[in-house]
């Protein structure tokens, strides 16, 4: 049996992702011990974009046992039993919540750091930072510290006051959104997001939209660019952008007209789909889901 919540219910297992961060969590913590949890996650995140397809194959391969098992065990379960719980929503109005001293001295030492070492990728970088901050003596600590500490006092003000804003309390009141949205495509039948979503899903039955010429020509240059820098994503993406720019005029029209011929295949398709029951199941409970949400 896998794991369970507080009430019986078997509590969905992690993504291949969130394994790696709970393999991976332990070492990026003992190279950067003075390291906030929001700078440990951001180290797990280029971790894995740095990784090999082995590794994230070996992740996936024990998520999907895990779904596996764990879809076995809700089965029988109630369909109100089955519901998973979620992150919390982030309030993008609020102040941002100031850095510590460790942080502050990072961004001080993190060039002269990579000039030292052009190799090292962001986790190995994070792991120097993480030693420098760990022998520096109280005195080198000190402004780092009393400026973080200065920024915390500043924090706590502003927050003070946007806790007193109509954009603080709307944000409360949106909270309510999600339940209405569940509530919503239960009455229309249709599939409700997971957890806390308050944004309308998506229409699965919808045909996809075409693709750019720009995404068609990236789809047949990125195996060789991923071989070529490592399966480092972010690279190449970098690189498609700037080949893109530079590619000749013929080229570029012939992924344009491939994209055109797609586009108009696809206004055909659409057309068509919105004389379909599903198109008019979906459009009318999001009409109905905008109208109720306003008087949140």
């Amino acid at each position: 049996m896998g794991k369970k919540n507080d009430d019986g219910r078997p509590k969905r297992p992690m993504s291949s992702y969130m394994l790696f961060a709970n393999d991976i969590r332990a070492k990026l913590k003992s190279e950067n011990p003075d390291a906030p949890i929001t700078e440990i996650a951001k180290l797990t995140g280029a971790a894995w974009k740095e990784c090999d397809e082995a590794t994230k194959k070996k992740f996936e391969k024990k998520h999907k046992a895990a779904m596996a098992k764990y879809n076995e065990e809700i089965a029988d379960l109630p369909a109100e039993a089955k519901k998973a719980g979620s992150k919390r929503k982030k309030d993008p109005n609020a102040p941002k919540r100031p850095m510590s001293g460790y942080m502050l001295f990072c961004n001080a030492n993190r060039k002269s750091v990579q000039k030292k070492n052009p190799s090292l990728k962001m986790t190995e970088l994070s792991g120097v930072l993480g030693k420098m901050w760990k022998s520096a003596s109280a005195s080198e600590k000190k402004s780092f510290q009393a400026e973080a500490a200065k920024a915390k006092k500043k924090y706590d003000v502003a927050l003070r006051k946007y806790k007193e804003t109509p954009e603080y309390a709307a944000f409360q009141g949106s909270k309510g959104a999600s339940d209405l949205l569940k509530k919503i495509c239960k009455a229309h039948d249709i599939p409700a997001p997971r957890g806390k979503k308050a944004k309308f899903p998506k229409d699965p039955n919808a045909p996809k939209r075409a693709s750019s010429a720009f995404f068609l020509w990236s789809g047949d240059q990125r195996p060789k660019l991923m071989k070529k820098h490592g399966n480092n994503v972010a690279a190449v993406g970098k690189a498609l952008g700037a080949a893109w720019k530079n590619i000749d005029a013929h080229t570029k029209a012939k992924y344009q007209t491939k994209a055109d011929k797609a586009k108009t295949q696809y206004t055909s398709q659409f057309n068509k789909y919105q004389k379909s029951k599903s198109f008019k199941k979906y459009e009318a409970a999001r009409k109905d889901f905008n109208k109720q949400k306003k008087k949140l």
